[in-house]
């Protein structure tokens, strides 16, 4: 398969899964909750702290706060060694304040993760945050 061909599956895919996403955005139900911090420097990565999933969810989750200027992309990583635990990275466009993005699904119970965004672009840097259950 070619890689433009790859990429644009992935974007099919992606748009799906925010689609179910927002029929699903009434709550953040689940196993443990928190809040979520990070400033995405000017064309870079930026982690939030890190976290340890619970038996009582499966999914990674979060919601944004407030908007972001432009678009960015989340994936969870472990934190032991910053492997990717999310299959693909989720693209979160600008105006996307209040909805519920799965960040990874199916993941084991005890497992130390990060969430890792990276900004699109050149841009100013851009602070997120919200709540996270996992």
């Amino acid at each position: 398969m070619k890689v433009n061909q790859q990429e644009q599956l992935l974007t099919e895919l992606d748009s799906v899964l925010e689609e179910i996403s927002d029929d699903n955005s009434a709550s953040l139900t689940g196993g443990a909750r928190s809040t979520f911090s990070a400033i995405i420097p000017t064309e870079g990565q930026g982690f939030s702290q890190p976290y340890t999933t619970t038996s009582q969810f499966n999914d990674i989750s979060i919601r944004l706060n407030q908007n972001i200027g432009s678009a960015i992309k989340v994936k969870a990583v472990r934190a032991d060694n910053l492997r990717d635990i999310s299959t693909f990275a989720r693209t979160i466009p600008p105006n996307s304040a209040g909805k519920l993005i799965t960040v990874a699904a199916n993941v084991r119970d005890g497992v130390p993760f990060e969430l890792e965004f990276l900004i699109l672009g050149s841009n100013l840097p851009t602070f997120v945050s919200g709540p996270i259950t996992f």
